[in-house]
């Protein structure tokens, strides 16, 4: 191999072990897209985008996509709740 190739395995390993979750067999379960984040939220695209930015929502990013762990969502849904109720 090159040692062009062996330094982009590198790291791409290092970018692996730096997740903050481990990857899951199943992640079509657990992974959410900004659109059904925006279905579940009733909200729009924008709105999602805004809460990226300003922190509310930890966005994943798997090559050009994005996606949202659905226990993420479900803790900020949560937290929504239980600030309203009080």
């Amino acid at each position: 191999m090159s040692k062009k190739l062996l330094r982009r395995i590198e790291i791409l390993e290092k970018q692996i072990k730096s997740q903050d979750k481990p990857l899951s067999n199943d992640l079509n379960q657990q992974l959410l897209t900004r659109k059904e984040v925006a279905n579940y939220f009733k909200v729009t695209l924008v709105t999602i985008h805004n809460y990226c930015v300003s922190g509310i929502l930890k966005p994943y990013k798997f090559g050009t996509n994005v996606r949202f762990y659905k226990e993420d969502i479900e803790k900020v849904l949560k937290a929504i709740n239980h600030k309203n109720n009080f």
